[in-house]
């Protein structure tokens, strides 16, 4: 008791403490609804302090009395409560609540040792000495159910949104409490006559009554007859008058207990909550309850006198103090308008929310975004993928300026004429459709041109570099004279010219080269020239692609200057393809930098 008081008092100090630190307090509490509505289910245990009367007293002239003390074991506590209540201030910390609460404890009393011996008179008016003695095992089960008004001060605070701690600290006000009784244990009724000399029973108050009285108890019995029945001789003297019997049950083993009067109560009941909706939260608690009971009726009180007799043991309690401690779990329900509204309750004011009915972030001014991209769901194009703003909330995989979800190559950069795809060759048919992709063609041929001029373009013209007709792919009907074609000029293979790292420039050491190959060309002005470019395998596919495109441009632009005929130039970039040296040394990269010329017939 002493250590949850204890505890109650430090977490309350450190309730305030956070307030008092709390320089700019985001009220979170000030965002929930005033009003509520509470329920709570209970269980725990029961320790019951039992002041019982003097039971002797009540009894004529007591001897031998041997009354052992009331103990309540196998104590427990059910019940449930329901509050209605407000919380008040700017904050809302603080509350009172209000309601009904309902207790249903259970307690077993019982005693070690009962037995009195007192005068008495039988039912012939005759004095004697009666003797009751109880088991050692004598019980009874008490079930009290109570009901109170409680009046409790509150305290809440909000740690986040979800998560709090809450005090409450109250008194009860018991308007009814009633409790039953069932005793199953069983009484022995014995006597002792003593008679004067003229023969008139008189009452034997030795503490040691005569031996020649006459002894009417079970040890003189089976004293004397060995082989008596002791319990019919018994049954026979009570069927004569006399109030004797052994083990002999209560004739109502079922009843109502004593009608005491309930002291105020006391209640003590830390708990953590957590919101399941933005007006409900779920408590759980551990609690504290006690309170006191009198009973002023219990002078005369006695256990049992007349054979059957009984009364509840309850009726011989003076006073009882009853502390319950032990674990509730409850619902409340927040109702009214919150001081400071936030009415999807995400943190963000009503007054500073864009999207009001829906729970979002402050970062993204109350909206969601469902994605954390930073562009809100209602702008965002892909609201479950995280993008950039943009992109109006989609990813770019690629990095070319075109949405994944409207890039038909999200993964390689491209153009947006093309929908994101790649066009090596610049001619408008992207890489993936293009049969002819280094060399710029026609979008109805496939991105292939037409490289001799004889009107049958490259992916179907097998005679590339030869004027052919389409009835024979492209290549020439009749083939030319071989002698003749001994006969003819014979050119040298065009020079090959090298490059630098990454570079398309033609340097000096090539220009003599190529000044040559001029000079030789203009005895041949009708005479096809493929300008082909390469590059080493430094750098990716497409890049080596583009570099090689251009050096071969480079050479050719550089012929043309020199007085070749542009229509007879096809300058072409084949990449890292086809390589003469050794990628893996740098003699072997340098030989594949290159530009070699092809002369067509």
């Amino acid at each position: 008791m002493k250590k949850l008081i204890a505890y109650s008092i430090l977490a309350i100090s450190g309730l305030f403490t956070l307030n008092a630190q709390d320089k700019k307090p985001i009220d979170k509490d000030a965002l929930i609804a005033p009003w509520f509505i509470e329920g709570n289910l209970r269980l725990g245990t029961l320790n019951q302090a039992l002041t019982q009367s003097n039971w002797e007293a009540s009894y004529v002239n007591p001897l031998n009395a041997h009354v052992s003390n009331l103990k309540a074991s196998n104590s427990s506590t059910l019940g449930a409560d329901l509050q209605l209540g407000y919380f008040f201030g700017k904050r809302r910390h603080f509350g009172l609540g209000t309601g009904i609460v309902f207790l249903s404890q259970r307690s077993t009393l019982g005693m070690e040792n009962y037995h009195i011996e007192y005068q008495s008179t039988d039912s012939k008016g005759a004095i004697f000495r009666q003797s009751i003695s109880a088991k050692s095992d004598f019980k009874e089960t008490i079930k009290t159910n109570s009901f109170s008004i409680p009046v409790v001060l509150k305290y809440k605070k909000q740690l986040t949104t979800k998560w709090g701690v809450n005090l409450d600290a109250g008194v009860l006000f018991n308007i009814k409490s009633t409790s039953t009784y069932t005793n199953t244990s069983k009484i022995d009724y014995e006597a002792i006559y003593k008679f004067d000399g003229a023969g008139n029973p008189i009452y034997d108050n030795a503490s040691t009554p005569d031996p020649n009285d006459w002894l009417i108890t079970k040890d003189h019995y089976e004293k004397v007859n060995t082989d008596g029945d002791v319990n019919a001789y018994f049954e026979d003297l009570f069927e004569k008058g006399y109030n004797v019997g052994l083990g002999v049950s209560p004739n109502k083993t079922k009843g109502d207990g004593a009608k005491q009067t309930v002291s105020i109560g006391f209640i003590i009941q830390p708990s953590v909550s957590y919101m399941l909706a933005k007006n409900l939260a779920l408590h759980g608690s551990l609690y504290y309850i006690s309170y006191g009971s009198e009973n002023a009726n219990t002078s005369n009180y006695k256990l049992t006198d007349i054979r059957g007799e009984y009364s509840s043991m309850t009726n011989g309690i003076s006073k009882t103090n009853t502390q319950s401690i032990g674990f509730a779990l409850g619902l409340r329900y927040y109702f009214g308008e919150p001081r400071i509204k936030d009415r999807d309750h995400d943190g963000v004011l009503d007054k500073e929310d864009h999207c009001i009915d829906v729970p979002g972030s402050k970062k993204s001014l109350g909206c969601p975004d469902s994605d954390g991209d930073g562009v809100v769901d209602a702008d965002d194009k892909c609201p479950q993928l995280s993008g950039t703003e943009a992109m109006k909330g989609c990813p770019d995989a690629d990095g070319d300026g075109i949405a994944d979800v409207e890039d038909k190559c999200p993964q390689t950069p491209g153009l947006a004429s093309l929908n994101g795809c790649p066009d090596a060759d610049g001619d408008g048919v992207t890489d993936a459709e293009d049969k002819c992709a280094n060399i710029a063609g026609s979008k109805e041929h496939n991105g292939c041109p037409d490289s001799d001029a004889d009107g049958i373009f490259d992916d179907e013209d097998k005679c590339l570099l030869e004027p052919g007709v389409a009835s024979n792919n492209g290549c020439p009907v009749a083939q030319k004279d071989i002698v003749k074609e001994m006969e003819a000029p014979k050119l040298p293979l065009g020079p090959t010219v090298g490059f630098a790292t990454g570079k398309s420039t033609v340097d000096k050491e090539s220009i003599d080269k190529l000044d040559a190959f001029v000079l030789a060309m203009k005895q041949f002005p009708t005479r096809k020239i493929l300008v082909n470019g390469y590059a080493d395998n430094i750098g990716g596919k497409e890049i080596n692609q583009k570099i090689s495109l251009q050096r071969a441009k480079s050479v050719a632009d550089y012929l043309i200057s020199k007085g070749i005929n542009p229509k007879n130039i096809i300058p072409r970039g084949f990449g890292s393809e086809n390589p003469i040296g050794d990628n893996k040394t740098e003699a072997g990269r340098k030989q594949n930098r290159r530009v070699q010329i092809e002369i067509g017939k």
